[in-house]
């Protein structure tokens, strides 16, 4: 019994580290830089419409417009999705939108429209920090002034 938990422990372990090596190519923030006109032609975008993307460890990818001026991402302009590995972790997909390194530049595609490429951005994050939840740590016990008006009218009609 002991021997087949270890064993069962060691495969998921190996599993894990192997699953996460994989998305590690894409991981980091990048930033748009040209994208491909119907003559074949790769051509700069324009500042004030280009797009950031970022990879986290738990396999969401944050997408926003990147500002120039500010220098960072506009934080309503963000979206998350989940995305998927595959191809022995040559390519990822997010959405209807696929991706793969290319000579150090991330390449994306989505069918009808031209691809795009992004360079790997390096030192401070251009995202807004994600939101924290709600505080589960605050002591319940003692109702807001909502809670109580609420609790006593509940059940007395």
């Amino acid at each position: 019994m002991r021997f087949n938990l270890f064993t069962c422990g060691l495969a998921c372990a190996v599993l894990v580290m192997l699953a996460g090596g994989c998305a590690e190519r894409f991981s980091g923030e990048w930033l748009e830089q040209s994208c491909l006109i119907p003559a074949n032609e790769m051509r700069p975008v324009n500042p004030g419409q280009r797009m950031a993307m970022q990879f986290t460890d738990h396999a969401v990818v944050r997408v926003g417009t990147y500002t120039d001026l500010a220098g960072a991402v506009d934080a309503d302009s963000i979206q998350s999705a989940r995305f998927v590995v595959f191809k022995g972790g040559e390519v990822v997909e997010f959405g209807s939108k696929l991706a793969r390194i290319d000579h150090g530049e991330l390449v994306t595609f989505v069918q009808g429209q031209p691809e795009r490429r992004f360079i790997h951005l390096r030192g401070k994050s251009v995202f807004p920090p994600i939101a924290p939840g709600p505080d589960l740590t605050r002591n319940m016990s003692s109702p807001t002034p909502d809670q109580a008006v609420f609790g006593a009218s509940w059940g007395t009609n």
